[in-house]
């Protein structure tokens, strides 16, 4: 199945990115990207691009909340948002004959959200539960602290920033990070479905002035590694987050990050898997994943266990990698390429997944075309580049962030 044959890219007069795939079933997964995320906000401003996409939901000058949600629920369509460190996110998902509504509903929201102060404290008191939500929560709690076990600056702080933060913000504040966030040069319009490309075209070139932007300067991050510990009454299990530096998105062979992370912990047959799991039993609850950013890249797990039983899982996740390293094979390389080339496929099936990876591509690689090249790019990489980065990491490249029993 060749779907590059479907794809188009063009970028606007008015600076605004359009990435189309058309598909003939009839779902549309529509979205606006802002290439504006967190990670561009100093300690002080972290958790602004997130508050700012609370917003987006309450409303615009020409509709109430009520009356979008409405629409979109009628139609059964999905509303959706998110905010990370690379980007800030709106979608819609819905039938194709919704779709010209959809990006209308779409390009209103970012055009003329209207952040009425009452508004603007609701959704601040809805933030301050967001973060005790993730206090209470030991696996979110110990995700939030990822960053920080080998990175110093704004990015050790979690995308919705801090309660002192978010207290501190002001309308005008908001404001200026929005129409920051959704300049026409800022922007990438994504669409995937049974839609024509021109009409999405002619309405983002009638609705999108172009503007003047100005290049955001990437706030100061340090690599500072720690091992942290955090006691707590209440807990009957412990949590061990292991970080570790990985391959920036600026770099030709960052995909390695997806190769060594299959080898170790994504499925069953990983090794982690098995070895912590089903070999030691040393642990109930094993996940992980990678992040990974044109400035900065890190892979973690977040395990969790008895408290008896941390140091012994460190040694053993540290010792995995040396294994890596220094023993990796032909076939267990290739089994690892042959999952990833697998689970590529299946994500090929949903419009949001591609949705998703097209709008990340381009955030990336600066092209989303790359997205198609996934295989290509996976077949490139070899064995020895990945026992080169699991070295690393065994040579004491990571740091860990451990909560507790008291």
């Amino acid at each position: 199945m060749n779907l590059r044959k479907n794809f188009r890219r063009e970028v606007l007069d008015n600076g605004v990115t359009l990435l189309f795939e058309k598909r003939v079933f009839p779902i549309v997964s529509m979205s606006i990207t802002s290439k504006i995320g967190a990670m561009y906000e100093s300690e002080k401003e972290r958790g602004l691009a997130h508050f700012v996409e609370h917003l987006l939901f309450q409303g615009t000058k020409s509709k109430s909340k009520e009356e979008i949600n409405l629409e979109v629920d009628e139609a059964g369509g999905e509303f959706n948002a998110q905010t990370s460190d690379v980007d800030v996110n709106i979608s819609i998902k819905c039938p194709d004959d919704f779709a010209e509504k959809s990006i209308e509903i779409l390009i209103d929201i970012v055009k003329n959200a209207l952040f009425n102060e009452e508004d603007i404290e609701k959704e601040r008191k809805i933030i301050f539960e967001e973060i005790d939500s993730d206090k209470d929560n030991p696996e979110e709690y110990c995700n939030d602290k990822l960053a920080s076990t080998i990175y110093s600056g704004s990015i050790s702080v979690p995308v919705f920033g801090t309660k002192e933060n978010v207290k501190r913000f002001k309308r005008k504040d908001l404001v200026k990070k929005y129409h920051e966030l959704f300049l026409p040069e800022n922007l990438i319009v994504t669409v995937v479905g049974n839609y024509s490309f021109e009409k999405l075209k002619n309405k983002i070139n009638l609705s999108f002035e172009k503007g003047k932007r100005k290049e955001k300067d990437f706030p100061k991050i340090v690599k500072k590694i720690s091992k942290k510990i955090e006691c707590r009454k209440g807990l009957d299990q412990a949590r061990l987050v292991f970080c570790y530096y990985s391959i920036p998105s600026s770099k030709k062979n960052y995909r390695i990050n997806d190769v060594l992370y299959t080898i170790l912990n994504n499925g069953d047959s990983s090794r982690l898997y098995k070895k912590l799991r089903d070999e030691k039993g040393v642990s109930y609850d094993l996940i992980g994943n990678f992040v990974f950013t044109k400035f900065y890249s890190y892979g973690f797990l977040n395990i969790g266990c008895s408290k008896i039983k941390i140091k012994k899982i460190e040694e053993m996740i540290v010792e995995e990698f040396l294994n890596i390293a220094n023993n990796l094979g032909e076939k267990e390389f290739k089994s690892a390429k042959k999952k990833l080339l697998g689970w590529e496929k299946i994500g090929q099936e949903s419009c949001e997944d591609v949705n998703e990876g097209l709008a990340f591509s381009e955030l990336t690689d600066k092209n989303a075309e790359i997205f198609y090249d996934y295989s290509k790019i996976i077949h490139k990489v070899g064995i020895e580049d990945v026992k080169k980065l699991a070295r690393k990491v065994a040579d004491g490249n990571y740091g860990t962030f451990t909560l507790t029993p008291k």
